[in-house]
């Protein structure tokens, strides 16, 4: 079978090609972050990529897709004429202002996944604040219903249109619930980087009734009680229980240091389960907590959904 032959490139457009790799807006630098090693539903893009005589800022060869980012310069004549040029060679051009990729990411990739997927959709930016609303992020949601993918940003309702667009904790929010910021970004992080969760209850977190200790001989953080053993010491895995144990049931404390008291340390505990909780929540407020499942499946909620392992 004869290969395609494509012809090299001319070193002028390949040195080109990576001075501006190295100089990246803010802009171009987050949005790669959501393009890059096939986070976008699989689609393989390149940075910087040399379409002689113009090096377009995205390029998709599988959609046939370019995408372009406009700053507060920039020449409109100049830019018709590339886009002209660029879709007489068959591919397809998108164009987003610079603060469109920085204030609404979401929107962006979801306008950018559509003419990828060859869904239609108008081949310009939308005027800023028409169309690009915050939105169900649909386009990393595999086929089994589940959002994946580490650094990516979502969003999900239960009730089509109660997250409010525009602003995370409006005076009044649908449906009389709740907003809270879970968890955010320093407030010296740049405007563009910043990260939050924002939950919006049924009920305020704070809202919930005393906490009592409860007894559990096998689970712990009192790593003081006595002098750390200086041999070779390994575990093997937890038997599955002969009696219905939920996970709280089958925590077992094998090592650690420091303590919740002192802010400070590490605990390392086994579990095995073999039905689900009923009536009881595992909450950990004084750190984060990594689980390793060796066998058999979870299904963790959490706060911000639920997790199938």
């Amino acid at each position: 079978m004869a290969k395609h032959y494509r012809p090299p490139l001319a070193t002028v457009a390949l040195e080109r090609a990576r001075e501006l790799r190295s100089k990246l807006t803010d802009a171009e630098r987050e949005l790669w972050l959501h393009l890059r090693a096939g986070k976008l539903n699989g689609r393989k893009f390149r940075r910087q990529h040399p379409i002689p005589p113009y090096t377009v800022d995205f390029f998709c060869a599988s959609a046939k897709l370019v995408i372009e980012l406009d700053g507060s310069q920039h020449n409109e004549k100049m830019d018709a004429a590339r886009t002209r040029a660029l879709e007489k060679l068959g591919f397809k051009i998108l164009r987003f202002w610079d603060n469109e990729v920085l204030t609404q990411t979401e929107a962006v990739l979801e306008a950018i996944w559509n003419v990828a997927a060859q869904s239609p959709l108008t081949p310009t930016p939308l005027p800023l604040g028409e169309g690009l609303q915050a939105k169900v992020n649909r386009m990393s949601i595999a086929n089994n219903g589940f959002q994946s993918g580490f650094g990516n940003e979502f969003a999900t309702e239960a009730v089509a249109g109660t997250l409010p667009v525009g602003r995370n904790s409006p005076q009044v929010v649908a449906h009389g619930l709740y907003a809270e910021q879970l968890s955010g970004t320093a407030f010296t992080a740049p405007r563009h980087q910043n990260r939050r969760s924002w939950l919006y209850r049924i009920r305020p977190a704070a809202l919930h009734g005393e906490f009592s200790p409860f007894p559990n001989a096998t689970f712990h953080d009192r790593f003081d009680e006595m002098p750390a053993t200086p041999n070779q010491l390994r575990w093997s895995p937890r038997a599955i229980p002969d009696v219905p144990t939920g996970f709280i049931d089958g925590l077992f404390t094998v090592a650690g240091n420091g303590s919740a008291a002192a802010q400070h340390g590490i605990g390392i505990h086994l579990y095995a389960a073999n039905r689900s909780m009923q009536g009881r929540w595992f909450y950990s407020a004084d750190g984060e907590l990594l689980i390793v499942p060796q066998q058999g499946r979870l299904r963790i909620a959490t706060d911000l959904g639920v997790l199938a392992i």
